[in-house]
């Protein structure tokens, strides 16, 4: 049976809710993963158009609540750091040693980019991907670490999005999970990524 198509929004705002289990719900993240999880997600919501509204990271899976901004409130320039950014973060040394100024990268690629940056797949792909390497690097560590790809809400602003944290059954687990997390890396919810700033 081919899996169903992600609902998105193109052209305008949207939020949602983003949630992927490790495989076979296997308790695998402790403190430190869910350290090196959580700045994974703000390093990539800083280079895709992704505002982080809340998070909660488990043992065995976690949840975003995230703001895609569409591609057209960014100027060039601020495309053009991203893509720098991305690739830095990525570490494609060799893509990256040719972008010096703004005239170097094409605006086919400029807007390939922008296509790329308020793509709800690629930030969550890129999320998961990114923290699989890191935790694969731990000796005699291989294979897959999240059981499916990871599942999307598209929700609502305004009350239906305050909705979607109070009628979830939160545990105070998760609660005590998210709160205790935040002194540890001296942020809140709302600095964890920073409003964009749009051009």
């Amino acid at each position: 049976m081919p899996r169903s198509r992600r609902l998105k929004v193109k052209g305008d705002v949207a939020y949602y809710h983003i949630m992927s289990r490790t495989v076979g719900r296997q308790f695998l993240l402790g403190d430190t993963e869910k350290e090196e999880m959580f700045h994974i997600v703000q390093d990539y919501c800083a280079v895709y158009f992704v505002e982080l509204i809340a998070f909660c990271i488990l043992s065995n899976h976690f949840h975003l609540t995230v703001k895609i901004d569409p591609e057209h409130l960014y100027s060039d320039r601020e495309v053009i750091r991203r893509i720098k950014e991305f690739v830095r973060k990525n570490g494609k040394r060799k893509q990256s040693e040719g972008i010096e100024s703004d005239t170097e990268i094409t605006s086919e690629e400029i807007m390939k980019a922008r296509k790329k940056l308020e793509d709800l797949s690629e930030f969550g792909r890129s999320i998961k991907q990114k923290f699989s390497c890191w935790y694969n690097k731990e000796p005699n560590r291989s294979g897959y670490l999240w059981g499916d790809r990871f599942k999307s809400l598209l929700l609502e602003s305004g009350e239906s999005l305050l909705r979607t944290f109070l009628t979830k059954p939160v545990s105070l687990r998760m609660v005590s999970t998210m709160v205790s997390m935040l002194p540890r890396l001296s942020m809140n919810a709302s600095s964890v990524c920073p409003p964009s700033t749009a051009s």
